[in-house]
């Protein structure tokens, strides 16, 4: 009913000190980053700055893109056709990351569904130079500011010395892990339970958004089949989220996987 009704703590944030999880300790939220930045751009769309279906490089000089974005220095120019909702709904035919080498392809945009958190980098870059902001403006202004996510960066915070739960393998161990200084709209979100619990509120509710954005937003759009596109259809996609229709209404959901930080919500 539009608020959270309960949470709870459980575990140890750091297995060698037996340190307790709290409501303020920090996780990396691996790609559930991407429906939060997904908001903002619906934002975008309800202010009209943003139109859905209008090739990203119409926004953007080619040169200021290839400053900012270098990839397309070296790129085929198909990169031009990709509109926002080719992002939103993992079109764009851009593999997973390009892992630093230059912009490629696995197939034409707006072919079919193959997800990729290059894809927002792209998209986060374009919506910085419509806004004027920097990522972390956009991102802290529109999003995060408005619903009361106190404890949420894109971006290592000094705070997080004291919050941040500690990585571990699979067999409970603790292992090494770096931090974020440059944000990735796909990726690199740190928050609590507590503050992610918020924002499920809003994406649930359509809070912030218009009624026919935020329709638009939890709409199945696109189907997603087996291996290369083929097979029978296993799930659909939104606008940043996972979207399916089942017996008892729509169910949003995203996974998230940084390694040995993974998450996971549906609603």
């Amino acid at each position: 009913n539009g608020r959270v009704a309960w949470r709870g703590c459980y575990g140890v944030k750091n297995a060698e000190t037996g340190e307790p999880v709290k409501d303020d300790t920090v996780f990396e939220a691996a790609s559930l980053s991407k429906p939060v930045f997904a908001y903002g751009v619906m934002k975008l769309v309800d202010q009209e700055k943003l139109d859905l279906d209008e090739p990203l490089a119409e926004s953007i000089s080619e040169a200021d893109l290839n400053s900012a974005y270098p990839p397309t220095k070296n790129g085929d120019l198909r990169y031009r056709k990709i509109t926002p909702r080719m992002v939103l709904t993992h079109c764009t035919g851009f593999p997973n990351w390009f892992g630093g080498q230059p912009m490629s392809f696995l197939f034409d945009p707006g072919e079919r569904f193959s997800y990729s958190g290059e894809a927002y980098t792209f998209l986060a870059v374009t919506v910085q130079a419509i806004t004027g902001k920097s990522f972390i403006d956009f991102m802290r202004e529109t999003v995060l500011e408005p619903l009361g996510m106190k404890d949420s960066s894109y971006v290592w915070l000094e705070s997080y010395d004291k919050q941040f739960a500690a990585s571990h393998d699979i067999l409970g161990r603790r292992t090494q892990r770096g931090r974020s200084t440059v944000p990735r709209a796909g990726a690199s979100l740190y928050t609590t339970a507590a503050d992610y619990a918020r924002f499920l509120v809003a994406l649930g509710s359509g809070e912030g958004l218009s009624r026919k954005t935020w329709q638009e937003m939890i709409r199945p759009q696109i189907a997603v089949r087996g291996r290369d596109g083929k097979g029978e259809v296993n799930f659909h996609w939104g606008l940043g989220v996972g979207a399916n229709e089942t017996e008892k209404g729509t169910t949003l959901w995203h996974w998230g996987d940084n390694g040995d930080f993974n998450a996971y919500f549906e609603i």
